[in-house]
């Protein structure tokens, strides 16, 4: 993918995003431990059944129970930074980038969660072992091993379909193809309202895991971060602001039906605008520091900073649910003050995150890249033979 004449060179990262990364993952923990802990029915081998005696935080429904939309900013922010990451590569390169920074963490925490739960003997070694044979080979149709794995298949659909377009399009680029879609987003989420007149069956049905995972009802918040690139390396223009308020407007749409049909606001009377409210006022402040870093950039020792943040928030996000809720479970039973367990648990999984990323995850990519690279060297060996 050829740079368009005039463009600003696209830079390796924006301080702005991991910072927002950040905030996201602590939206998701929150929401888990203070709301969903309590809130999800037992037997599904999520986070109630690790914590199955933990204490009620009825005071969290109002607005910490919409912190699942974290998930949601996500997908915005991975729109950008996929987007970025892709500039100039070839299809092999960008495939080889994404595998090594997701699989790495899944192999690592799906197997904590793995542990935890057998030993626990919250499902049965058979069931289990199912569930993290799908997790690791990331499987579009769950249950997974951890409930967040969801979010990590979807990410992979996204990271494929930009792989199609850098191997089989080379005379367009991603955003040429995200405008494309994002004409058929435009067409799914003005036809649900309108559905709706008769029955209520499709909003229903894009409401489902099924349709977040596969990008049907969530490909939007990846679009959007997608037109917020192209505005950051292109400019401004009016074509370029339709495009990222096409998308913002969907995504608005689907949060809402998504957030219509959520526990919080079916069964314990959150409003519904709650999580719109949050989610947009994420995406509000990261383009607004966004647009502050880009006049004024932050010197390198603030952005190698933020850069290790960044790095973080994805084996905390991995890690917190299960392992990190099961010494959550600990601490509550030794009589600790709920809001000083929750602290310390956090806490706990930020030190765990971080040393995942400055020491076991480099060696991981490390062993795992030889791998990659043993068919090239064999298929190399072989026409030296001939």
């Amino acid at each position: 993918m050829s740079p368009i004449p005039g463009e600003a060179p696209a830079r390796k990262a924006v301080a702005s995003l991991d910072m927002l990364r950040l905030i996201a993952a602590l939206l998701v923990v929150l929401y888990h431990y203070f709301f969903l802990a309590w809130s999800e029915g037992s037997g599904s081998g999520g986070i109630r059944d690790v914590i199955p005696e933990g204490p009620v935080y009825p005071w969290s429904v109002p607005v910490i129970s919409a912190g699942w939309v974290g998930v949601e900013v996500f997908f915005v922010i991975s729109g950008f930074v996929i987007t970025m990451s892709a500039q100039g590569k070839a299809a092999s390169d960008f495939f080889r980038g994404r595998f090594l920074r997701l699989i790495p963490g899944v192999l690592f925490f799906a197997t904590c969660a793995y542990l935890v739960i057998v030993s626990a003997g919250v499902l049965p070694l058979g069931v289990a072992t199912e569930r993290y044979l799908r997790t690791i080979l990331l499987l579009p149709k769950g249950p997974w091993i951890d409930g967040v794995i969801w979010t990590l298949v979807a990410e992979a659909i996204f990271y494929f379909l930009i792989w199609l377009v850098l191997c089989f399009d080379k005379g367009r680029d991603v955003c040429w193809w995200a405008r494309v879609a994002m004409i058929v987003q435009a067409v799914i989420w003005v036809s649900v309202p309108v559905s709706e007149l008769f029955t209520d069956q499709l909003a229903q049905a894009l409401s489902t895991y099924l349709a977040r995972v596969t990008l049907i009802s969530t490909g939007s918040f990846f679009l959007l971060g997608v037109f917020l690139f192209e505005i950051w390396r292109r400019g401004k223009s009016r074509a370029r602001f339709a495009w990222v308020l096409a998308a913002y407007l969907c995504s608005m749409v689907s949060l809402y039906y998504i957030s219509r049909n959520s526990v919080p606001v079916r069964d314990y009377g959150q409003s519904v605008l709650a999580p719109l409210a949050m989610w947009s006022c994420c995406i509000f402040a990261a383009v607004g520091f966004a647009v502050l870093e880009r006049y004024r950039p932050p010197s390198g020792t603030v952005r190698s900073f933020v850069r290790q943040i960044g790095l973080m928030t994805y084996p905390l996000y991995l890690v917190h649910q299960i392992t990190g809720a099961r010494f959550l479970a600990f601490l509550y039973a030794t009589g600790m003050a709920d809001i000083a367990a929750v602290a310390l648990a956090i806490v706990v999984c930020l030190a765990v995150s971080w040393l995942f990323a400055r020491y076991v995850e480099p060696r991981m990519r490390e062993a795992l890249a030889g791998w990659i690279e043993l068919p090239a060297k064999w298929s190399r060996g072989w026409r030296i033979q001939d």
